[in-house]
């Protein structure tokens, strides 16, 4: 009995580490996100003459927004700095912008933001979660928005290292920030 509780002991806590330390590594992981909005899928739709495409160009030529159109409302909304790199792309559904994002000039995604349509007022508003990337694609910043005002975030230095959490309670029109 003795030899039997000298033997588990180790192989039991020996275990414990191992997946301790797995799962850590398992959430670094999901933090390294590389991603880059590929056009090809949309301009293929309109090849098909499903999409109708819209394009504006700065007065030197170079390309400034495109618009893919699903019926009459706008579906995607591209925008470009004057050397050609994709700025930010915007989704629709109808006349309703449901999220934002933002891209390096290397074309690695900067930022997601979802947002709401505000019925009473027609505008569109940072609402739900968001995300901040570095260029390398390492997860920069992770929090949520409510109605335009930042509700909590954490930051991340770019090895994937977690740093406090910042939680936002808003008080008669100003806000404090706590950790």
């Amino acid at each position: 009995m003795k030899f039997h509780l000298n033997f588990w002991k180790p192989v039991a806590i020996f275990t414990l580490i191992i997946s301790v330390l797995s799962c850590k590594e398992n959430v670094k992981l999901t933090r390294y996100q590389p991603y880059k909005f590929d056009i090809r899928p949309l301009d293929s739709l309109v090849k098909l003459g499903q999409v109708i495409l819209d394009e504006s160009y700065r007065p030197d030529s170079t390309l400034q927004e495109q618009r893919y159109y699903l019926g009459d409302t706008v579906k995607y909304h591209l925008t470009y700095n004057k050397s050609g790199y994709l700025l930010n792309v915007s989704k629709f559904i109808g006349p309703e912008e449901v999220w934002t994002e933002n891209y390096w000039p290397s074309g690695q995604r900067m930022s997601h933001f979802d947002k709401i349509l505000d019925p009473a007022t027609g505008g569109s508003y940072f609402h739900g979660p968001y995300k901040a990337f570095y260029e390398s694609g390492w997860l920069k910043e992770e929090g949520e928005y409510k109605m335009d005002q930042p509700a909590w975030m954490v930051n991340f230095t770019e090895d994937g290292t977690s740093g406090d959490t910042i939680v936002y309670v808003y008080k008669d029109g100003g806000f404090e920030a706590s950790k």
